[in-house]
């Protein structure tokens, strides 16, 4: 083998894995807006007392995450809609918000169950069938016997304030969204696989994380954007014998984490 060649294979191996970084485009102008918002309220600018509360940063994340993805599926509102909840008494202190809450969450139900796609809404219904493979290694059967086995093409998960375990073990994998508020997921792919070029995972993680397992010959591109969290692919660096196989990682981190694993 040519040792040029094997150079560049390794050049452009670690140049896929490296992303495009638009996004973190977008980090830097909400980290910008944020310090200018804080230099105009020294300066006298009459802000609202609310503004500069920690569910107002949920709200602005959540616009942000939604303008991201051109508004083109509900993981925004979930995190807007969090800290919306929190700021409306103090926005209007007389009006109680709080006791709308239920009809509000069961409306918002109703609305996500009418406008997913159909892939997405055998997703939500769910698979409950389990499966098992003799061939199967001791470590991957041992976290397969932990979560529910699902055959859907789309991943399409929720962890509000508690912990989701989902073993996908679909061939013609296509990607899907992620959202854990102050909750965990726990994905396992490494029995999926994917017939396109490259499938993408958004992920939005507040308060939360999210551990993907995926299989060995895959290679991640990181595009996510991580504030006061981490993303950390704990696998080992190797070249694999599919580069076409690309999973690309989008979303966004805060006070949270994403960790990438493989068996």
């Amino acid at each position: 083998m040519n040792p040029n060649d094997s150079w560049r294979e390794r050049r452009e191996y670690r140049k896929s894995c490296l992303g495009s970084g638009k996004n973190n485009i977008g980090a830097g102008l909400i980290i910008l807006l944020i310090g200018a918002a804080l230099l105009a309220r020294e300066v006298g600018f009459p802000f609202p007392g609310w503004f500069f509360t920690w569910p107002m940063i949920l709200v602005a994340i959540g616009i942000f995450i939604g303008v991201s993805n051109r508004f083109r599926d509900f993981g925004w509102l979930i995190v807007s809609g969090i800290g919306f909840f929190f700021l409306a008494d103090d926005i209007w202190p007389d009006f109680s918000f709080r006791n709308f809450l239920f009809p509000i969450i069961f409306i918002a139900i109703g609305l996500m169950i009418i406008f997913k796609p159909r892939s997405s809404s055998q997703w939500w219904k769910g698979d409950r069938k389990k499966e098992s493979d003799s061939a199967m290694e001791d470590a991957d059967a041992e976290y397969f016997s932990e979560g529910e086995t699902v055959k859907a093409d789309v991943l399409d998960v929720a962890a509000i304030f508690g912990a989701v375990k989902k073993n996908i073990v679909s061939k013609d994998f296509r990607g899907g969204e992620i959202v854990s508020v102050f909750g965990g997921a726990d994905i396992n792919l490494s029995q999926a696989d994917f017939k396109r070029p490259q499938i993408v995972i958004e992920s939005v993680n507040i308060f939360g994380g999210a551990k993907l397992i995926i299989p060995a010959n895959w290679q991640i591109r990181s595009e996510a954007v991580a504030i006061f969290g981490g993303i950390e692919d704990k696998r080992s660096q190797v070249i694999p014998s599919e580069p076409e196989k690309i999973l690309v990682l989008q979303g966004f981190v805060m006070f949270g984490g994403i960790e990438i694993k493989s068996f």
